[in-house]
């Protein structure tokens, strides 16, 4: 939407002539108003408009002017939703996974998250304004985490997300003890098992 103020030069026939992005005409319509009048086009396609203006059949000064068109969407299109972060795909137990949605260009809708795994996954959603929100989720257990993300119940692109979610600890070595120093002629290491049975391994 634009305006033309002709207040200065008194009233004769606007035009307005839009063009979108491949050159295609795109329908205007012009609304007089006290101090001139009021373009309106809807665009039809994101994109640079070319908006062309003249009064009495002249080209007014600046004209034709670009005009960048960001429809705001009326509609909601969960794929435009975007997800995105480490915790979509990996983790580890007891630990945050954190990642980012983004339905900025979705439109209005309502947006839904479940994450299953071994075990339930307590959520944390944090809503950053204009449609962008942070969520966090801490799995208790390790295992593989599905995550649905639905926009207006609709699954988003790439949904459901698989993230393996890895144990708190790789590797526990602090059990293990190394005994002799490997250059003994026999080259023997002699490591004694931590497995907590009823007895005591020796691995040789």
């Amino acid at each position: 939407m634009f305006s033309v103020n002709t207040a200065q030069v008194g009233s004769a026939p606007v035009g307005v002539n839009v063009l979108g992005p491949a050159g295609q005409p795109v329908p205007s319509s012009v609304e007089p108003k006290p101090d001139g009048v009021t373009g309106k086009f809807t665009p039809v396609q994101d994109g640079p408009h070319t908006v062309d203006v003249t009064y009495a059949g002249v080209p007014v000064p600046r004209s034709p002017f670009r005009v960048q068109a960001m429809p705001a969407p009326s509609t909601s299109d969960a794929s435009k939703v975007k997800a995105y972060g480490s915790g979509l795909m990996t983790g580890t137990a007891n630990k945050p996974a954190d990642f980012t949605i983004d339905t900025r260009m979705a439109g209005p809708g309502g947006l839904g998250l479940t994450i299953d795994g071994p075990t339930e996954a307590k959520i944390e959603c944090f809503d950053k304004g204009g449609g962008l929100f942070d969520v966090r989720y801490w799995p208790t257990e390790p295992g593989e985490y599905t995550t649905n993300i639905l926009f207006d119940d609709q699954p988003i692109p790439h949904s459901p997300f698989q993230a393996q979610i890895n144990p708190a600890k790789m590797v526990d070595v602090s059990g293990i003890k190394v005994y002799g120093n490997g250059v003994e002629p026999t080259g023997r290491i002699y490591y004694q098992s931590v497995c907590h049975h009823h007895h005591h391994h020796f691995l040789y």
